[in-house]
């Protein structure tokens, strides 16, 4: 099990909190396959659905293996014997674990270091010269260096293998090699290059066409004076919104809307680039609905004052009910806000002016279809329906 981390810095104490992280990460990963694959976890009782497990675990390590054969890390042999053995997972298999973490730091000054916290728990360290030896395609990193064979030895112990590594990476390596010998050989080799630098003459880039002049007559005419008079029109600028506290991220966010104020007038923005759950609670009445709402036009359409989104998202809404008595709530977000009252607050407050969200859609069973037609005309109606197999 293998746990990676990148820092531009660390201290000594920062590695060591930093290694117990990457340990409990670890750890964590371990507990949920064992607790989803390994028969013997529980020592009283076993998985009903083993056997379904059992296949899901067959699925999860063909994919690994057939990718291992794909970039011939396997050899053919190899591959089937592995195979075979996935076929008879129903037979029972015992699973070990390996921790491993790799820590490049590029602030370090030695090339590599390893960590042992306990007999199965080992940490390398590598350091920025180390680093820059990995991304530098002319290093001799894949020559044999006798100064790193102690190190050689360890990587390898760790990694639980011996030279099956070696023959891919040069391989590898020696891949690159060629692509890069292709790509200089299209080059005049007595045309002086100078390195971040392209030199464009401007006067001649204005005489090229990509596209060949169109023939002019009066329909071309009449659709050029179309296509000025729609560009001259004046664009609205958006408006970026501020904020005080920022939820659902820890760094800045691409993405973001205005969910509210607090008791302290504080504007209260949530995060609309990562992959957040939301629960509300509250009484009846008390505006989770409304909350909804609110977020849901925030991600599918950007606001001046209100929201950067530069990515609008979609969003699907479920709504269930017992009876038909309960209309959907969320169909009035096809017309702006006319409440006096929150206008003035939407003004005041955030500097907003209402708006509506255009492209809505209502899935409804084939026998509501009419009836929901006629109920909002304003809105795009069509049929849905649920496929259950076995």
């Amino acid at each position: 099990m293998i746990e990676i981390k990148c820092r531009k810095s660390l201290g000594e104490t920062e590695k060591d909190a930093l290694r117990l992280k990457m340990l409990d990460q670890i750890e964590n990963t371990i507990e949920a396959l064992r607790n989803h694959f390994d028969s013997g976890y529980n020592n009283s009782f076993d998985r009903l659905d083993r056997e379904i497990k059992n296949k899901e675990l067959k699925s999860l390590l063909t994919f690994y293996l057939d990718r291992a054969n794909r970039y011939e890390y396997l050899s053919d042999n190899a591959y089937n014997q592995y195979l075979a053995f996935m076929q008879k997972l129903d037979a029972g298999f015992t699973i070990r674990f390996k921790r491993l973490g790799l820590i490049f730091d590029f602030a370090a000054k030695e090339r590599h270091k390893k960590t042992v916290l306990d007999n199965d728990s080992t940490f390398f360290t590598f350091g920025g010269k180390l680093i820059d030896d990995i991304l530098d395609p002319y290093s001799d990193l894949n020559t044999k260096r006798l100064e790193e064979s102690d190190f050689d030895k360890d990587l390898n112990k760790a990694f639980g293998n011996k030279n099956e590594l070696k023959p891919f990476m040069q391989k590898f390596k020696s891949k690159l090699e060629n692509e890069i010998e292709t790509d200089l050989g299209g080059l005049d080799t007595d045309e002086t290059i100078e390195e971040n630098k392209i030199i464009v003459d401007e006067t001649s880039m204005n005489d090229i066409s990509p596209y060949p002049e169109p023939e002019h007559t009066e329909a071309h005419s009449i659709a050029a004076e179309e296509k000025i008079s729609i560009s001259n029109e004046p664009s609205k600028e958006h408006i970026l919104p501020e904020y005080d506290i920022l939820i659902g991220k820890t760094s800045p966010s691409e993405q973001f809307g205005i969910l509210g104020e607090s008791i302290l007038q504080k504007k209260i923005a949530i995060d609309l680039s990562e992959t957040n759950t939301i629960s509300l609670f509250g009484v009846q009445g008390g505006g989770k609905s409304y909350t909804i709402g609110t977020i849901s036009e925030m991600v599918l359409k950007q606001f001046s004052n209100i929201n950067l989104l530069p990515s609008p998202l979609a969003g699907v809404i479920f709504h269930y009910s017992e009876s038909m008595d309960y209309e959907p709530e969320f169909t009035s977000m096809i017309l702006p806000n006319d409440k006096e009252n929150e206008l003035a607050k939407l003004k005041a407050r955030y500097g907003a002016e209402p708006d509506n969200i255009e492209d809505v859609i209502i899935l409804t069973p084939k026998d509501k279809i009419e009836e929901r037609k006629a109920e909002y005309p304003s809105i795009t109606v069509l049929p849905i329906a649920l496929i259950l197999k076995n």
